[in-house]
């Protein structure tokens, strides 16, 4: 009798020890009695909350846009070139040279074609002058030599205004001998000697 009972109970804690195999340590702790299970707490209801109203954005104020004026150009006269006075040419004294036959204050032809280009000159603009100055060669005294060459810038001087100028814008001198044009001795040196100079300038510039 005790042998059976041995084996019952043998046979009894091998079901035991096959059950707690398969039901894993879940069943176990169910059939244990000393286990203190947690109470389980219900999952949290998901409280459906509505969204709070977002505040509406006031308006921000825009500045109110005035038109800003537009600063016009003055118009600028179109600017008027000045008009420059064209000089007139003047011509050089070497073309103003009137020459004269030996002891005579007369013109000659080839003289007076010479004065008309000085008188154009002259009578282009009222503000030029003429200086006039007579010559001789060496031949003869100073005071004869003198005289001729006054007498000779006297007679263009005459040329001068008959031919529309004016004798107030006349000067005319004798230099006689003492500044000849040509120092070289003979026909053609005393030829050249035997002249009036004409120099035309602005009554301003003496």
């Amino acid at each position: 009798m005790r042998g059976l009972a041995f084996a019952l109970l043998a046979l009894g804690v091998a079901d035991l020890v096959w059950i707690n195999a398969s039901l894993g340590p879940r069943a176990l702790s169910d059939q244990d009695p000393t286990t203190e299970h947690a109470p389980s707490l219900p999952e949290p209801a998901a409280i459906a909350q509505a969204p709070e109203p977002v505040p509406e954005a006031e308006p921000v104020p825009v500045p109110e846009t005035k038109p800003v004026p537009v600063p016009v150009p003055e118009a600028v006269p179109e600017a008027v070139p000045e008009t420059v006075p064209v000089p007139v040419p003047v011509p050089d004294p070497a073309s103003t040279t009137v020459v004269f036959d030996l002891g005579t204050d007369k013109l000659d032809a080839d003289a007076k074609d010479q004065l008309t280009e000085a008188i154009a000159t002259l009578a282009a603009d009222p503000d030029l002058r003429v200086e006039l100055a007579g010559h001789a060669d060496a031949r003869g005294s100073d005071i004869t030599n003198y005289r001729l060459g006054l007498r000779r810038a006297r007679a263009v001087r005459s040329h001068l205004v008959r031919n529309g100028v004016d004798k107030d814008r006349i000067t005319a001198y004798s230099a006689g001998e003492r500044r000849p044009a040509s120092r070289v001795d003979g026909e053609e040196g005393f030829r050249l000697n035997r002249r009036v100079e004409l120099t035309i300038y602005q009554k301003d510039d003496r």
